[in-house]
């Protein structure tokens, strides 16, 4: 890696900030992480494009009080409309956060680096190789753990009890779930040795944490069911049960130092 001055590269002399640019001579396995990144990506759009996702994203998270909050500059949506399109990232990212999936930072990648695996021998052991040397790719891999790790299959179980139907709620949960032990196994298997020697302060951390917020999922989950069942009538009751859950979702985001 070497050093490079911004405003030199602009032709401009003087102070400025500086940026790690990889040396042009190191063999970086882009081959190996664009297949991984197209066949991940292939693997999320068809997750979102079942169609009935939207049923289960707008009842297994409470994307619906996130609108309502006040925490963004912008609204949620840019017109309003009730499609993935129009619905902002910040939103997006931060209601799978609060139903603990975090789906928005891994879903995919275990099925991409199983396939190059099985598929893709050549490239897969490329990306074996840098896994811990090239830094990007391991700070790209290390973001990505630390996702898998802070979801928290119970309370995703929990959310989706909020899903109507049994059979979207049975088939989509079931199809995360697979994914997300699909890439704790993967991603531990790049980085190699063990997840829990590796990970022991994060894990720690989690595991301190989750008996208060499980409390509070709990509380949030009620208070959901509660709300949706009279948010339409406009009610003194309705408008109460949204500031406590309001509130909830403060304290949710404050335990698991997440929003968008």
């Amino acid at each position: 890696m070497k050093l490079t001055n911004s405003r030199e590269q602009d032709g401009c002399p003087g102070n400025a900030c500086y940026y790690l640019y990889p040396d042009k001579q190191k063999d970086y396995p882009y081959e190996a992480l664009n297949c991984l990144a197209t066949l991940s990506l292939d693997k999320y759009q068809q997750l979102i494009q079942h169609p009935r996702f939207i049923e289960y994203f707008s009842q297994c998270t409470p994307i619906d009080v996130v609108e309502r909050s006040k925490i963004g500059s912008r609204p949620a949506r840019r017109t309003g409309e009730r499609t993935l399109a129009d619905l902002r990232a910040i939103p997006w990212v931060f209601s799978w956060n609060q139903s603990r999936y975090n789906i928005t930072a891994w879903y995919g990648v275990g099925y991409g680096l199983e396939i190059m695996q099985q598929l893709h021998p050549a490239l897969y052991d490329q990306l074996k190789k840098h896994a811990n040397n090239w830094l990007f790719l391991r700070y790209m891999l290390i973001q990505i753990e630390t996702n898998l790790l802070n979801a928290d299959p119970l309370m995703m179980r929990s959310y989706a009890s909020l899903v109507k139907d049994d059979d979207l709620r049975n088939e989509l949960l079931s199809n995360i779930m697979q994914e997300l032990k699909r890439s704790i196994g993967q991603v531990a298997t790049l980085l190699g040795g063990k997840t829990e020697t590796r990970r022991t302060s994060l894990i720690e951390n989690v595991h301190r944490r989750r008996n208060p917020l499980h409390i509070l999922h709990k509380m949030h989950i009620e208070k959901l069911h509660e709300w949706r069942e009279i948010e339409d009538k406009s009610t003194e009751e309705a408008e109460i049960l949204l500031n406590k859950l309001l509130v909830i979702t403060t304290a949710i985001s404050g335990g698991t130092k997440s929003t968008g």
